[in-house]
């Protein structure tokens, strides 16, 4: 199906940051608008970076990005959800991973026990989803639930914030959680 005449029409489904940035300049010469699509990947770049560096030297959870169910699919290093957890302060159970989804299972049994679950679905999952989904996770680690819509691009920096916290929260929860016998 062709656009109307004079309409231009761009799919993308975005997995990366450049990827964003690339389609934000495009679309900025599309209008005319090259230099504020500049202004406005100067300034995301900017606070996306002083975000990431206000994490360093605190200790980094490991964080299992789950992506899809049935079967379970994390997050590679290739991802921007990716991006945005490591932003956040967090470390990637798939960040060695040069892919864009790694099966859980192909993990090394050691990288299957983050400290916790971050599952990322484009709106909020039903309780029956939730419970299919932990049902497939090993370990005893926390299940965080982040929607990310579609629209996640216009508010990159405030679902990093949003995440650094919930991934903050999470941290001192598991802290103050007593060990369990459990076995995975």
């Amino acid at each position: 199906p062709g656009a109307p005449a004079g309409h231009r029409v761009r799919r993308s489904a975005l997995v990366t940051f450049d990827e964003l940035f690339g389609l934000s300049r495009e679309i900025g010469a599309w209008l005319g608008q090259e230099a504020a699509a500049e202004r406005w990947i100067g300034v995301t770049q900017q606070r996306l970076a002083a975000l990431s560096a206000s994490s360093l030297g605190r200790a980094r959870p490991h964080v299992g990005i789950v992506l899809a169910i049935d079967p379970v699919r994390l997050a590679g290093a290739l991802r921007f959800e990716a991006e945005l957890v490591e932003i956040a302060g967090a470390e990637n159970l798939g960040h060695g991973s040069a892919t864009l989804q790694v099966a859980i299972d192909a993990l090394p049994p050691e990288h299957r026990s983050p400290d916790l679950w971050l599952f990322v679905p484009p709106e909020a999952p039903d309780e029956a989803t939730l419970t299919r989904l932990r049902a497939q996770l090993p370990g005893v680690a926390p299940l965080e639930v982040f929607p990310l819509p579609p629209s996640w691009p216009s508010d990159i920096v405030g679902h990093a914030e949003r995440l650094r916290a919930r991934i903050e929260d999470a941290a001192q929860k598991a802290k103050r959680r007593p060990a369990t016998n459990e076995s995975a």
